[in-house]
């Protein structure tokens, strides 16, 4: 005697099909790719630069998932008409930081940037925690973030001189700056 198979899954799951969802699990759907796909493309910059290609995995958690989930990141995108398709060319994380964390910044420029999740909002003090990309690129991204997002103050960031030495720079609204070596 045979036996059919109990089913768990609705008949269009088992066809292939997407589920029924409502309009707000839809959004929250579609907001969810958004981020995997915001992280993806930030994580692909920083596995091409030299600054970030180091980087463990575990890194990425106090690295990118503070600056997406506070919103302090802004990516620049290129379409390639060629291939019809889109990719990140630059992208900047900041922090928004108390004076404690924006003086330990300051002084212990040999330690990596690491914050904590609520050092990230912790005051009014920008910081460019992150800055990686094509270097013409992210300087349009750096300077339509100081002329907008963060136009109220400067913010810093750690820069390299010609000889390795990292120091703290501002970037103002209208300067252009070699950022090759931002991070």
């Amino acid at each position: 005697m045979s036996e059919t198979p109990k089913q768990d899954a609705a008949p269009s799951q088992m066809a292939g099909q997407p589920p029924t969802l409502s309009d707000e699990a839809k959004r929250n759907l579609i907001k969810s790719k958004m981020i995997g796909a915001t992280f993806g493309g930030i994580v692909m910059l920083l596995m091409r630069s030299p600054e970030f290609r180091g980087l463990r995995l575990a890194d990425l958690e106090w690295l990118v998932l503070p600056a997406l989930t506070r919103q302090q990141f802004a990516i620049l995108e290129s379409h390639e008409a060629k291939l019809q398709a889109t990719a990140p060319v630059a992208a900047v994380l900041w922090a928004m930081v108390s004076p404690d964390v924006d003086k330990r910044l300051s002084t212990n420029l040999t330690e990596p940037m690491k914050l904590s999740l609520e050092e990230w909002s912790s005051g009014d003090i920008p910081w460019i925690i992150a800055a990686a990309g094509e270097k013409q690129a992210l300087g349009l991204l750096l300077r339509e973030l100081t002329s907008k997002k963060l136009a109220a103050v400067s913010p810093k960031i750690r820069v390299k001189d010609a000889n390795g030495r990292v120091a703290i720079g501002f970037i103002k609204p209208t300067q252009v700056t070699d950022t090759s070596s931002a991070g």
